[in-house]
C-alpha cells in the first residue's frame, strides 16, 4: 500500500531550519516564527485566484506546542486567514504529501487537512478545512481514527475512517472469564462532496475482500484456548463482522461470527452457559434481529 511510504516521505520533508526560497512571500513570517522559537515546518501551497494559499504546521523547539497557520499571499504581503494553537501534536495529513492543497471537492475550493494527535489517549483526529472566496471554514467535526490512504493502490488518496463502534474499552465477561475487544475496528471509505462526506465503501469491494482474507488468516492461526489471546480473537472476529456489514452482507457476517464461537458438543455446561450469556450480549450490542438465531 502506498500510504506508509507516503507518510514516511512526508515526515522527512519537514524543514527544520526554515529554509526560505528567494522571493517567498512568507519570508518575513517564517523569519518571525524562527525568532519566536518555532522549528520543524511542514508546508503545502496552492495558487488560487486571490494569490498564493499556504498552510504551515510549526512546533516550538522547547516543547511548548504546535501551531497551524493558513496564509494568503499577494503583492508581496502575507495575510493570516486561520490560526490554531495546540498543546497536542499537529501534522499535515498525508493528503498534502506532495506539498500541495488540492481541490478535493472538485468545486474550485481548496482542502486543508491536518491531524491532531493525543498521545495520552492514543488517538488521532483528522480535521478538514475548506478555503473558498478568500475565507477558511471548518468542515464538520474532528474525525477520530481517520486519515487519507491509497486503498486501491491507484496513486490517489482516499479518506479512510477506522472507528471502534463498540468503544475502546468494550469487554465481555462471564463468571471467571474476562476479555476486551478494543481493537475491533470498522473501516469506512469516504468521499468529500462539497461540504459533506459521503460513504463510498461499496465502491471498493476488492479492498474489503483483501482485508477480510487477512482477518480470516488471523482467526485460523489463533486458537485462543491454546494461545490465551482472547482479546485478539474477539477483536478480529468482530472486525470481520463489520467488513461484512459494510459490504451489505450483515446476515452472512453474523453467521460467520457465530461460527467463530461454535462450541464442541463435549463442552461443559458451565462453559456453554457462559457462551450463551456473552452471545446474547453481543446480539444486543450489534442490534441483531431476533429471527437470525
Amino acid at each position: 500500500m502506498r500510504a506508509l511510504p507516503l507518510l514516511l516521505a512526508f515526515a522527512l520533508s519537514a524543514v527544520p531550519s526554515f529554509a526560505v526560497p528567494p522571493g517567498d512571500p512568507l519570508a518575513r513570517e517564517l523569519a518571525r516564527l524562527s525568532k519566536e522559537g518555532f522549528t520543524d515546518v511542514q508546508r503545502a501551497d496552492a495558487k488560487v485566484r486571490e494569490g498564493l494559499l499556504s498552510a504551515l504546521v510549526v512546533r516550538r523547539s522547547d516543547g511548548g506546542g504546535s501551531r497551524l497557520l493558513v496564509y494568503l499571499s499577494g503583492d508581496a504581503k502575507a495575510r493570516l486567514l486561520h490560526f490554531e494553537p495546540s498543546l497536542a501534536g499537529i501534522r499535515l495529513s498525508a493528503l498534502h504529501v506532495d506539498g500541495t492543497l488540492p481541490d478535493l471537492a472538485g468545486d474550485g475550493s481548496r482542502t486543508i487537512a491536518y491531524v491532531v494527535s493525543f498521545s495520552g489517549l492514543e488517538q488521532d483526529a483528522l480535521v478538514l478545512l475548506r478555503y473558498g472566496k478568500g475565507r477558511v471554514e471548518r468542515l464538520g467535526k474532528p474525525m477520530p481514527f481517520t486519515d487519507f490512504e491509497d486503498v486501491d493502490v491507484d496513486g490517489n488518496l482516499e479518506l479512510v475512517r477506522r472507528e471502534k463502534p463498540l468503544g475502546r474499552f468494550f469487554s465481555m465477561d462471564c463468571e471467571s472469564f474476562f476479555t476486551m475487544a478494543g481493537k475491533a475496528e470498522k473501516t469506512t471509505i469516504l468521499l468529500l462532496k462539497g461540504r459533506r462526506l459521503v460513504d463510498v465503501s461499496a465502491r471498493y469491494p476488492a479492498f474489503y475482500r483483501a482485508h477480510m482474507g487477512r482477518l480470516e488468516t488471523e482467526l485460523a492461526s489463533n486458537d485462543p484456548m491454546k494461545t490465551q489471546r482472547f482479546e485478539d480473537y474477539l477483536s478480529t472476529s468482530l472486525a470481520l463482522y463489520f467488513d461484512y456489514e459494510t459490504l451489505g452482507r450483515r446476515k452472512e457476517g453474523y453467521d460467520r461470527l457465530r461460527k467463530a464461537y461454535k462450541l464442541p458438543r463435549a463442552a461443559p455446561s458451565g462453559i456453554r452457559s457462559c457462551a450463551d450469556k456473552m452471545g446474547a450480549e453481543l446480539r444486543q450490542k450489534l442490534n441483531v434481529p431476533s429471527d437470525w438465531d
